[in-house]
Order: structure tokens, then sequence, then C-alpha cells
């Protein structure tokens, strides 16, 4: 396979992988101060273990948030079910608008595949950001002696190597299985909880390689601790 088409579906992961905040639908609004929103701390659920690229996110905007807001904004880490444990614990949330949800591709994806449908997710919040996009990279471990995509896709074909994903039906998953798919090469799928965990193992030694989120993984790239074979995006 050509690396061009390799890196366009690296590349398409990349392109919806976005965060987004939303609120309970029908959420209750109004200024600060007594009576007005929010009258209590707010609750930030964030889908995935700490250490993800989301993660990361959400610690980076709640500060700002809580500013905006005049009440504090908490962190509250509950990944598993590629984001759906979040999403439930959310969406039965009261409807006040004191407990967010920051989101990104994989609820959507858990949602049609667990028959839970985007319509779903219309119905039980309403969104009111969009932050930003993060490019997925394919990372390999040191000890993996391929150098470039064709490397690895020819290593796949004679050697069993394991990668790390964000959970069974998660973005990474999923994105892994089309590479898989139009390759014709295959790897041993080992699901973690969230993207974090998997991307410690990887560092680790654990698991091979996996596609993974840029900004959680540079520092190991730049420590030498990952390579790079190929990123998501024009550039």
């Amino acid at each position: 396979m050509a690396r061009q088409r390799i890196a366009s579906i690296i590349g398409w992961t990349a392109l919806v992988c976005a965060a987004s905040i939303a609120v309970p639908a029908h959420a209750q609004s109004g200024g600060k101060g007594p009576g007005g929103f929010p009258a209590r701390p707010v609750r930030l659920m964030v889908p995935v273990a700490p250490g993800g690229t989301t993660d990361m996110v959400a610690r980076l905007i709640a500060p700002g948030l809580g500013e905006e807001f005049g009440q504090p904004v908490i962190i509250d880490n509950r990944g598993g079910a590629s984001g759906l444990i979040a999403r439930d614990i959310a969406a039965r949330a009261p409807a006040d608008g004191h407990t967010l949800l920051i989101s990104n591709q994989a609820i959507v994806i858990a949602s049609v595949l667990q028959d839970k449908g985007v319509g779903d997710l219309t119905r039980e919040f309403n969104a009111f950001a969009w932050i930003g996009v993060a490019p997925n990279i394919l990372l390999v471990h040191p000890s993996v002696p391929a150098k470039t995509v064709p490397e690895l896709v020819a290593l796949l074909k004679t050697r069993q190597l394991s990668f790390g994903s964000g959970g069974i039906g998660s973005a990474t998953h999923m994105g892994m299985e089309l590479f898989f798919h139009l390759s014709g090469a295959t790897g041993l799928h080992v699901p973690y909880k969230s993207a974090g965990p998997a991307l410690t193992d990887t560092v680790a030694g654990h698991v091979n390689f996996l596609l993974g989120s840029l900004p959680s993984a540079l520092p190991h790239l730049r420590a030498g601790k990952l390579r790079a074979l190929g990123v998501g995006g024009e550039r």
C-alpha cells in the first residue's frame, strides 16, 4: 500500500478527533451571583483516565472556565467503555448545567457501535463549545525495527506484534482496524481503559505500537522513548 494512502487513513482518524463540551439538555442558565448559574462548583466529566489528550485539554481549560463561571470546576475522570461511562453519568445528572462533559470522537463511535445512536447524544446534551483538533500519530516502541509505515506493514505480515488502544470500539482501535483492512497486515489488540494507559505501556515496551495522539506522545518522542512513523493531517 502506498504511504500516501496510509497517511490519509490516519489523517481521517485525526480529523474527527475533536473535543467539545456539552451540558445536559434543557440545562438552566443565568448570570453569576446568588440564584444564578452556577450556584455551586461545576463538575467536568472526562471520559478517559488521567494522562490522555482529552484529560490534558480538560485540565488546561478548567481554570479558565472556573474564572468565567465564578465557581471552581472539578475534574472527574471516568474512563472506560470508550467514554460511555462518563457519558451516561453526565446524562443522568440533573439538567441544571452544573455537570459538564468534555467529549471526543470516541463517544460518537461507541454510541453507534453499541446501538446508542448519535441522535441520543443530541437529545441528551447541548454542545456549546468546539475546542480543537489533535492529530493522531502512528507510534512504535524503539525495539520495533520498522522505521517507516511500509516497513511496519511488511513486519506485521511476518511477525505478530501487539498494539494498544483506548478500548474496544475506540477511535484508536477502529483506526488501527481500518489500517489493517487496507494494508493487509494484522496485529494483536490489547485494549485499555483509555488511551493514556495504552500510551504508557507502549513507552514501557509492554505493547509494540499504537495509534496515539500527538500532544500526549510528544514528550516521549522528544525523549526517544517512542518512534513516530506517520502523522495524521496535511503537515
